[in-house]
């Protein structure tokens, strides 16, 4: 039986930047359940693409590539220091990918408005 599906949000992070093979590159902010960390803490999640694994730490991810026998618990460790699994409010998962939705389609309302010569007043909340 294929195991169940979890809502991994995925954002930028207009605060972060990271240097991936040479290029600088605008962070992310990721949000998921404490059992897919641990999927990728324990090597059946690949740390840089999400894609569930059938067998712990391959030499390399079958979707993405990433070396993950040789760099995943290493990036994990950089990646998750101090993150305590359960600390959390517990947002509304639906909720936060729908507010994650509409700012994404205002943003690229607001690009396509600009190219057009259209000024669009901030949204104010």
């Amino acid at each position: 039986m294929p195991r169940p599906w979890n809502r991994i949000l995925v954002d930028d992070d207009p605060d972060y930047a990271e240097l991936l093979d040479g290029r600088l590159t605008q962070g992310l902010r990721v949000a998921m359940c404490d059992e897919d960390v641990e999927r990728i803490r324990v090597g059946y999640k690949c740390i840089n693409c999400f894609e569930d694994i059938d067998t712990a730490f391959p030499e390399s991810c079958f979707l993405c590539g990433f070396p993950m026998k040789a760099e995943q618990a290493e990036k994990f460790g950089a990646i998750y220091a101090g993150h305590i699994p359960g600390l959390r409010t517990g947002p509304d998962w639906e909720a936060e990918a729908d507010r994650l939705e509409e700012r994404k389609e205002r943003r690229a309302f607001e690009k396509r408005a600009t190219e057009s010569g259209i000024v669009v007043p901030k949204l104010v909340r």
